[in-house]
């Protein structure tokens, strides 16, 4: 926990840096940036942040989100305008072009990180005889990253959910910095399996396995952290009835459920399956390597790989047989001697899941209420039956507390709130005052500043302390 040095905004500059190639990044600012004759050549106008923990009152695990910005910038020469096709930038200001967005509270001397954001648009007008403001609409990495196909997975036994995280961000090829995982979501599954054929399906299904949210901080570090309560790392800040503009309570219309049902497969049901039978393979004299085995089902287990080959009078010999098995591949790697093998015959027998169904539900107090609906979740998540109980007592606690946040507006409270940050409301002598978690920001840099927030109760007023102290190998039977 770290307490926020400056409860208001003390004046903070933003600076753009739009990386247009390898070669060029184009910079400006939002106190002007100046040619040697003291003209001003590009300004930052305006510039607004939408930021999210990612849940919708509708799903309340919602679905893996971007922040977002938006971006007004003042050209002399209409060099960000898509339609100037005489600009430098010509066919090159499109989407996903990266954005570094910093801030600075010393008059631009120094510049510390905002924000990293990707293109999603560029606009410009002429009108009135004047080329107009171009407006860059970005949203973060999450947008990107979630639209990855998710790589094959080599963890998947016996394994956590951090592991599985892990994994996953090593096998695109990020390193350890540029993820955090709150220490608080980690737990063992029996097989680290979860569906889907893209990042975003990844990423929605570790938060509906641990409760959690999935964002990206200012410095660009994808985080997991706990949906519920506040995480083990985050901000504090305390504020009083000056430091308030606006409160307002707010329910929700949308959530008006009368059940909440879990859809889940039954916890560790397997069957020993042939994954592969495959005939007529021939392989070359040296190293021979098979990449382009895939499964049609979810492969927990090698249990055995069976290889019948033919040569010219007998003479070849097989040897080094390995693999590495994965969800639903597998390269087979061997080493054919003396002479080439034809005819080969290749059949692997596996453990795989199989698809059991069950339903966890419970019932609202649904009183006199009309126009109820039933939220259901499918996971398509194999859990116990107590964890999948447990998951909807989740949503039902979630559902509650959700149905009555408060949204501060009209403040220029500190930039350097973030999505997961505590802030305690004291001395308003109103049913507000207590502890709540920062779900959701609305930021807005320009001729004015000002911050908007939707808050999350954690725990009231009467309640003391940090709520954050709560805190490939194969074996001999080919089990990976």
């Amino acid at each position: 926990m770290a307490v926020l040095a400056n409860k208001q905004w003390t004046g903070e500059l933003i600076q753009m840096k739009l990386y247009i190639d390898v070669n060029t990044v184009y910079i400006t600012d939002s106190l002007g940036v100046y040619d040697s004759n003291g003209t001003l050549t590009s300004l930052i106008e305006s510039v607004s942040f939408s930021k999210s923990d990612g849940n919708t009152n509708v799903n309340p695990l919602g679905v893996a989100s971007s922040d977002s910005i938006g971006l007004k910038v003042y050209d002399i020469n209409d060099a960000l305008s898509p339609a100037n096709l005489n600009g430098p930038y010509a066919g090159k200001l499109t989407n996903g072009l990266k954005v570094e967005i910093n801030k600075s509270s010393d008059g631009g001397q120094t510049w510390t990180p905002y924000g990293v954001y990707y293109t999603n648009s560029f606009s410009g007008a002429y009108s009135d005889g004047y080329h107009d403001l171009v407006s860059i609409s970005a949203s973060d990495r999450l947008n990107i990253l979630g639209n990855t196909p998710v790589p094959e997975l080599p963890v998947y036994a016996n394994v956590t959910i951090k592991e599985l995280i892990v994994a996953l961000f090593t096998a695109l090829g990020y390193t350890e910095d540029e993820y955090y995982i709150d220490p608080k979501l980690n737990f063992d599954i029996l097989w680290g399996v979860l569906p889907g054929t893209k990042v975003r399906d990844f990423f929605n299904s570790v938060c509906q396995r641990t409760f959690a949210r999935v964002t990206v901080n200012s410095t660009g570090v994808v985080r997991f952290i706990p949906a519920l309560q506040l995480a083990t790392e985050y901000n504090t800040l305390t504020i009083g009835p000056t430091d308030i503009g606006t409160l307002k309570n707010n329910n929700s219309n949308n959530i008006n459920y009368s059940k909440v049902n879990v859809k889940y497969d039954v916890y560790g049901t397997t069957a020993d399956a042939t994954v592969l039978s495959r005939d007529g393979v021939s392989l070359a004299l040296g190293h021979n390597e098979i990449s382009d085995i895939q499964f049609s089902n979810t492969v927990v287990c090698i249990k055995n790989v069976y290889i019948r080959y033919k040569s010219e009078l007998s003479l070849a010999k097989i040897e080094n047989v390995e693999y590495q098995a994965y969800q639903r591949a597998m390269i087979l790697s061997l080493d054919v001697l003396n002479a080439n093998a034809f005819e080969v015959s290749i059949r692997v027998d596996a453990v795989v899941l199989t698809t059991i169904e069950k339903t966890a539900s419970v019932n609202l107090d649904t009183g006199i209420r009309s126009g109820l609906t039933e939220y259901t979740l499918d996971t398509n998540n194999q859990m116990t039956d107590e964890e999948a109980q447990q998951l909807c007592n989740d949503i039902v606690d979630y559902i509650k507390t959700l149905e009555n946040t408060i949204e501060i507006s009209g403040t220029i409270l500190t930039p350097d709130l973030s999505i997961g940050d505590e802030i305690t409301i004291e001395n308003t002598g109103t049913m507000y005052d207590g502890v709540y978690k920062v779900t959701k920001l609305q930021v807005e840099f320009g001729q004015s500043y000002s911050l908007g927030a939707t808050l999350l109760r954690v725990e009231s007023s009467d309640n003391e302390g940090d709520s954050s102290d709560n805190e490939e190998d194969s074996t001999e039977d080919g089990t990976v």
